[in-house]
């Protein structure tokens, strides 16, 4: 997997940095488009959460609703594939 092999080298160069110098990671405004296919969104969304996670950073996820939507207001609910990605499960 080509992209996800990049951002996880930036994010190995991000961490280097943040250890190097004492300094934590907030990743903010990541994202998927809600135009593309919501199983790329999802897989994409998926790999980010749980990279950063991996390397003990927190995240903050872009948009709550409108074009990277995980909360429908107008239907009031959430965009399950999205939210499910963000907020898994435990086994």
């Amino acid at each position: 997997m080509e992209g996800r092999a990049a951002f996880v080298a930036d994010f190995q160069a991000v961490q280097m940095w943040s250890k190097q110098n004492n300094r934590p990671i907030l990743l903010g405004e990541f994202g998927a488009y809600d135009k593309g296919p919501i199983d790329s969104r999802v897989r994409y969304t998926d790999a980010v959460a749980r990279t950063a996670e991996k390397l003990g950073w927190s995240w903050a996820y872009w948009q709550f609703d409108s074009d990277f939507i995980v909360y429908d207001i107008d239907k009031d609910q959430w965009v399950r594939p999205i939210h499910d990605a963000l907020i898994p499960e435990e086994p």
